[in-house]
């Protein structure tokens, strides 16, 4: 048996998520470093064409004990 039940939650959620993304929404996803989550500053590509703050990657080479010759072959964090 069906029912006229609405939950006004999951309306508000389906309106969200079907609202366009305004340009700054699209370029702000687009150039957000996936290790610090915030706009990318001096980004550095990755030969797998993912990119981040070249001082994130940087980091993220030290604190995983990469030694100056294999931060060449950093893994895609």
């Amino acid at each position: 048996m069906a029912s006229n039940y609405t939950n006004s939650d999951s309306t508000e959620n389906i309106t969200e998520a079907s609202s366009p993304k305004t340009k700054d929404d699209f370029l702000n996803e687009i150039l957000m470093c996936g290790i610090c989550l915030s706009r990318m500053s001096s980004p550095y590509c990755l030969p797998c064409a993912h990119s981040f703050c070249r001082s994130c990657l940087l980091d993220y080479a030290q604190n995983n004990n990469n030694t100056s010759t294999s931060i060449n072959f950093i893994l895609c964090p």
